[in-house]
């Protein structure tokens, strides 16, 4: 097996264990990954946790995302923008949003090409 083909098959497994782990469907975009298609990606997985959520007090709102970094043919990563918006649950608990804050979102190229959202971690740099 080629490395490429190493690496297509550790992502999938990776990503795979993603979708187990949290429940969540990854939704693919095209095959060029973009700071605007990285912005779609990330906003599908929060409807996603929105939805799950019905009672929530906020839903998040990705505002941008940019500095995309190509890792490599497969991986890449973002620094995205996001914020708390009120749901009407949270406008009658008298619930604060929040300001917006910084996450570095992952993303991976899957085997058809298409590139899916894999995970964040919090970035807690200055904007």
């Amino acid at each position: 097996m080629s490395e490429e083909d190493n690496m297509v098959n550790y992502l999938a497994r990776v990503l795979l264990s993603a979708v187990l782990a949290t429940g969540v469907v990854l939704v693919g975009c095209s095959s060029q990954l973009t700071e605007s298609s990285a912005v779609r990606l990330l906003q599908r997985y929060y409807d996603e946790q929105n939805k799950r959520d019905p009672n929530s007090n906020l839903n998040f709102v990705v505002e941008s995302c940019t500095r995309l970094v190509l890792a490599n043919e497969v991986s890449a990563t973002a620094r995205c923008s996001v914020k708390g918006v009120l749901t009407p649950a949270g406008k009658a608990a008298g619930t604060t949003p929040t300001a917006p804050f910084w996450i570095r979102a992952f993303f991976g190229k899957q085997p058809d090409g298409t590139w899916v959202f894999t995970q964040y971690d919090h970035d807690l740099s200055a904007g």
